[in-house]
């Protein structure tokens, strides 16, 4: 009953998005009118903010598609999940049509943040077990909040950072809303945080019987080390990979996007998420300037996956298509330990 109640929610707050996401990208065709728009938006968050602070200032949970985040409004990333998104609420049926397209059941979220796809996750039934890592100590203690809200939910909370190896990794703090675990012009080093490669995290907390279904991968241009360390990992769960793809985070890495995006493409099969409507275009090498050019200074997602995923696109009854897996499998939850 609860997930179907979420799923009617995530679809209501979805349309109305949709609808506000009609009316910002018409607003672009008037360039004053988009000045007086982002002049409007960046007063109200910072009324917002204020408010936040006075009232809660040691953080507090929002509701973001109908889940709880607990937030730290000392950050400006508070605002991804202050109300109603439509790009979140997308990369949730994403994330959904992944798992009806895989015979795993563990979901692994690297760069958990404030814990909301952690969370999603464990609220779904086909998800046995979610091992979530978030190496920024504040970021870290929201999502220990987050998800201690949430009953019997078989979440395992790790405080690392994904890297090609065992070990420790600087972060380094810069004006962006997340650290990184590279220096770049500008950027300060913040503090050492352990690390540990993914077949090392799989080998650890994935026992006989669990099998990686959904990797969700958001770590701001570190991505290349993940697959640095995750070859056996991918050859045996061969797990779908949702991740994040942002050519400049790429580049202040030290990686050549194009390079990077081209062996995705030479190692999986790969499809193209963007924007709040979750169709899933399949890909290729010869698409990374179209990508490039669509993205800018953005940041996009890209689904990774070592067999064709099938999808097609239908319409809603407000007339908005969205992709939609071809097949699906049963859904049955396995008990499960946490290993916390």
């Amino acid at each position: 009953m609860a997930t179907l109640e979420l799923k009617q929610n995530l679809r209501k707050d979805w349309r109305i998005e949709m609808s506000r996401h009609f009316i910002r990208r018409n607003l672009k065709k008037v360039p004053p009118l988009v000045s007086m728009v982002r002049a409007a938006r960046s007063l109200r968050r910072s009324y917002r903010t204020r408010r936040l602070l006075a009232n809660c200032p040691e953080g507090g949970f929002l509701n973001c598609n109908g889940l709880s985040v607990f937030c730290d409004f000392r950050k400006e990333s508070y605002a991804w999940y202050d109300g109603p998104s439509a790009n979140l609420s997308a990369e949730q049926q994403v994330i959904e049509m992944l798992f009806e397209q895989n015979e795993g059941d563990v979901f692994i979220d690297i760069g958990a943040h404030f814990g909301y796809f952690s969370a999603f996750a464990a609220g779904m039934d086909c998800v046995a077990k979610t091992l979530a890592l978030e190496p920024d100590r504040d970021n870290f203690q929201c999502l220990q909040r987050t998800m201690a809200a949430l009953p019997n939910s078989q979440v395992v909370l790790l405080q690392q950072a994904v890297s090609d190896r065992d070990g420790e990794v600087a972060l380094y703090a810069t004006d962006a809303p997340c650290l990184h675990t590279y220096p770049e012009e500008g950027s300060r080093l913040a503090y050492q945080i352990p690390c540990t490669s993914l077949d090392s995290l799989v080998s650890m907390h994935c026992k006989d019987g669990d099998k990686v279904a959904v990797i969700k991968i958001d770590v701001d241009g570190a991505e290349p080390l993940m697959f640095g360390g995750g070859d056996n990992t991918i050859r045996e769960h061969r797990p779908i990979i949702f991740m994040e793809f942002a050519p400049l985070a790429l580049e202040a890495s030290g990686v050549v996007p194009q390079h990077f995006y081209s062996e995705l493409c030479d190692r999986f099969h790969v499809y193209w998420c963007d924007g709040p409507s979750p169709q899933l275009p399949k890909v290729s090498s010869a698409d990374f300037d179209r990508i490039e050019a669509t993205v800018r200074d953005r940041v996009t997602n890209l689904v990774l996956s070592s067999s064709p995923l099938h999808f097609h696109v239908k319409e809603t009854r407000n007339g908005v298509s969205h992709a939609s897996p071809r097949t699906q499998r049963p859904i049955a939850r396995r008990a499960v330990a946490s290993n916390s």
